[in-house]
């Protein structure tokens, strides 16, 4: 099903661009990216700092920042897998590990319970 909705098999969708900006997303090399930016706006002790309206809004658009990321994972996996681009594999299974790493540590500031 997802194969046939985002039609993998098309040249529109091109791996190494969908690499270079999940590995921009996911992957922490010169900062910290969404982990620190949960740590600093969303963790429990920071929230009471701001507006309750924008914690709220920032804790939206970080899942859906996690929503999105995790689309663009498995349309990497799938189109390299469908066009058979072997010398992606490795470098799409680094920015997978990283992608699990970041959605764990970025739960407990977005669903956290009162």
């Amino acid at each position: 099903k997802f194969q046939a909705e985002m039609n993998v098999g098309s040249a529109d969708v091109r791996v190494n661009q969908l690499q270079q900006l999940l590995q921009g997303s996911v992957v922490p090399m010169v900062n910290e990216g969404p982990i620190k930016i949960c740590e600093t706006f969303l963790a429990k002790e920071e929230r009471k700092k701001y507006p309750v309206e924008q914690v709220s809004e920032l804790e939206e658009e970080m899942k859906k920042f996690i929503n999105r990321c995790g689309f663009a994972v498995k349309l990497a996996n799938q189109v390299i897998e469908t066009r058979q681009l072997d010398e992606y594999v490795q470098f799409q299974k680094m920015i997978a590990v990283h992608y699990n790493k970041m959605k764990e540590k970025l739960n407990p500031f977005l669903f956290q319970t009162d």
